[in-house]
């Protein structure tokens, strides 16, 4: 994250959270940043299934938005980052 970007990466987050809200989408995000200028998002899901489920919603919206809405909340959101991580955990709390 790029410090001087912070609020711009606030605003975007926001509005991606409120649209997701206007439109039920059932797998909203969790987020948290920390000291460092890091944001994670996390978003709990029961099975494999639930992920195609949230991609096809989350397409679903993006073209409800129309191009222009879409691309300009993307630019704030990248243009405010250095790098993204993506990843899929497993809670297996058999094994702890």
């Amino acid at each position: 994250m790029k410090p001087s970007k912070v609020a711009e990466f606030r605003e975007a987050v926001n509005e991606y959270l409120k649209i997701y809200r206007e439109n039920d989408l059932e797998h909203a995000w969790n987020t948290y940043q920390t000291e460092d200028f890091h944001f994670y998002f996390t978003t709990p899901m029961k099975n494999y299934a639930d992920i195609g489920n949230m991609l096809s919603k989350s397409t679903e919206i993006t073209a409800k938005m129309g191009q222009e809405e879409s691309l300009k909340l993307a630019e704030l959101t990248y243009g405010s980052t250095e790098n993204y991580h993506y990843g899929l955990f497993y809670a297996r709390p058999d094994l702890s």
